[in-house]
């Protein structure tokens, strides 16, 4: 390299350690709001409990009314500091709540009483953790129900409905505001059942019917509906994964936020947004359904056709407990407005919603009816991760063991690709053989830069190299590789199966935790395998004579390691078993003679003789 591309790299690396230092610094000052606003959640909580419990949660001073953003709906309570996690006002003397559940082979869902929404969904099949033997619960750490309803009840937030009916898979709840308004609740649980060649996925369908007991007209504002919250279930799931997406019904369109959208923007230290509290979808522009969801499962809760949502709104919820002291992972929370209705005297209307609350699969979210699969964001490698997918459940029914189907698709991978590599070796054992005379041009003329890269044009051309053509096979490959990354790092199949040491295909595969000098370093052995690999498969790589691209490839194995370090290690087992497959291709490649280059004729001119 010469002076000034060390200056460049010099540059670059200490704009890299200002920009780490300032983001350390950034992201210590949003922990520390962070704490700062659970704490005066926790205090306002608690005042809030005093005042339901003495029944003065009607009085001036409970606190300031919190008025949702669309136009003709109510006051319902008092908010606190934590956006998205409003304190809702319930009348006093309510009458106790009542738990009903309903269950089937797949899910416990928890509904209340209190607000007649779903408290919780118990994922039966879906353990913590590798290690755990407690299910995965949505929607809990949160007072607000999926469904809880607001904004037709007066102030009141959380009120109580009678419960009507009881079974197995189905419950009813009734209310009736001193308007005249009754609003009744029928909730129903399905199991996973065949509809023809798809199989439809369990659902929880709550039809709810507004009644106008009055003999006037009754004008029914538009309502606040909830959706519910999600954040990472575990320390490495990253915040980057949870967000919530709505769908546009007219024109199908697709929308994805994430919990950083919140964040205020900045560039290099220069902030040009501020942060936001809520990010809400265009006004005026119905909504199919609404999403919030993490790395692996998601809420989502769907509309009717004849009656969509008006708009979708989104918070931040910071009210999650986390893994280290004084860091609360981020989360999300998601409403919905239902539209307004004139009701005649003493008639009614009904709309039936539907609340999917589970594995974000692709063959499961497409077989619901209105595209909910785009909540899988294969986006353009959609086409690859799909078969690669059915793939490797193929192989999962086969051996029994996810560790090894993973090792089988990647046999088959690099088995499709073989021939390509075969090309992109060969490509770099002329390079090999060139690399004297290329030496030999770069020190001729390394005062004239122009000069050699001519020279070195030309002599490629003499003798029929492709410089390129070793680079034009990884290209190739490279959208399948990204597919792969997407499909392990989010594979719900994967998760709680063990390999090896691994206990969980989804996480790092941590064997110890070393700690010194007050610092704890995970040992995962499967990125380290990989980087060895990594560096063994480049020094059994031919030497293209490029001093620098030579020294950029000495730093990849370490670049990949940090990266993926605290990956899924089904990722890290992927890429390992790769670099084992592409060192035995390359062996073989070795063990060829370096070829024997003869200059290429030149083609005969027109009417040359």
């Amino acid at each position: 390299m010469d002076r000034v591309s060390w200056i460049g790299l010099s540059a670059c690396l200490i704009a890299l350690f200002l920009w780490i230092n300032y983001s350390g610094e950034k992201w210590a000052e949003e922990n520390r709001a962070r704490q700062a606003a659970a704490a005066i959640y926790a205090t306002n909580s608690a005042n809030l409990s005093e005042l339901e419990r003495t029944g003065a949660t009607n009085s001036p001073t409970a606190g300031a009314p919190y008025v949702p953003g669309a136009p003709g709906t109510t006051s319902i309570g008092p908010s606190v500091s934590v956006p998205g996690d409003a304190v809702l006002l319930s009348p006093p003397n309510m009458p106790a709540e009542v738990k009903v559940e309903l269950v089937n082979e797949e899910v416990r869902a928890t509904l209340t009483s209190h607000g007649a929404s779903i408290e919780t969904v118990e994922l039966l099949k879906q353990k913590d953790s590798g290690r755990s033997s407690n299910n995965v619960v949505l929607n809990k750490n949160t007072r607000q129900g999926i469904l809880n309803l607001f904004g037709l009840t007066g102030e009141y937030g959380i009120v109580s409905y009678n419960v009507e009916k009881l079974e197995k898979t189905a419950a009813t709840f009734s209310y009736t505001h001193s308007n005249g308004l009754k609003i009744t609740r029928a909730y129903e649980l399905s199991t996973t059942h065949q509809e023809g060649d798809v199989v439809k996925p369990g659902v929880i369908t709550m039809t709810q019917t507004l009644t106008n007991t009055t003999d006037k007209p009754l004008q029914v504002p538009a309502a606040n509906m909830n959706v519910g919250v999600v954040g990472p279930l575990h320390q490495h799931d990253g915040d980057i994964y949870t967000g919530a997406a709505w769908y546009q019904a007219p024109d199908k369109s697709y929308h994805h936020t994430g919990v950083y959208s919140f964040l205020p923007g900045s560039f290099l230290g220069f902030q040009y947004s501020a942060a936001r509290n809520t990010i809400s979808s265009p006004a005026e522009i119905p909504i199919q359904w609404v999403a919030v969801k993490n790395q692996f499962f998601t809420i989502l809760v769907a509309a009717p056709k004849d009656q969509p949502f008006m708009q979708a709104d989104l918070h931040p919820y910071n009210n999650l407990p986390g893994w280290v002291a004084n860091q609360p992972p981020k989360g999300i929370k998601a409403e919905v407005w239902t539209s307004p209705v004139l009701l005649p005297p003493g008639q009614s209307v009904t709309a039936p919603y539907t609340v999917y609350a589970g594995p974000k699969e692709n063959a499961t979210l497409s077989a619901l009816p209105n595209n909910e699969v785009l909540l899988m964001e294969y986006g353009w490698t959609g086409f690859i991760v799909r078969p690669l997918q059915m793939l490797m459940r193929l192989l999962h029914g086969l051996v029994g063991n996810w560790g090894i189907a993973i090792i089988l698709l990647t046999c088959i991978i690099k088995g499709a690709f073989w021939p390509l590599q075969s090309v992109a070796n060969k490509s770099m054992k002329q390079m090999q053989a060139l690399s004297p005379k290329l030496k030999e041009l770069q020190e001729k003329f390394k005062d004239q830069p122009e000069k050699q890269n001519t020279e070195m044009m030309k002599l490629y051309r003499d003798y029929g190299v492709n410089p390129v053509a070793g680079c034009l096979p990884l290209l190739i490959q490279m959208p399948v590789f990204i597919g792969l990354y997407f499909m392990l790092q989010g594979a719900t199949e994967l998760r709680g199966a063990s390999f090896l040491w691994a206990h969980d295909l989804t996480q790092p595969d941590t064997i110890y935790t070393l700690h010194l000098l007050g610092m704890a370093l995970d040992i995962n052995p499967f990125p380290i395998l990989m980087a060895a690999t990594q560096v063994l498969l480049m020094r059994m790589t031919p030497s293209t004579g490029d001093p620098i691209q030579a020294k950029m490839m000495q730093f990849m194995p370490l670049v990949l390691l940090a990266f993926l370090y605290y990956f899924a290690s089904a990722l890290a087992l992927y890429w390992t078993m790769n670099n084992l497959i592409s060192a035995v291709q390359t062996y073989i490649n070795l063990r060829k003679p370096v070829p024997t280059l003869t200059r290429v004729p030149k083609p005969k001119k027109p009417g040359a003789k």
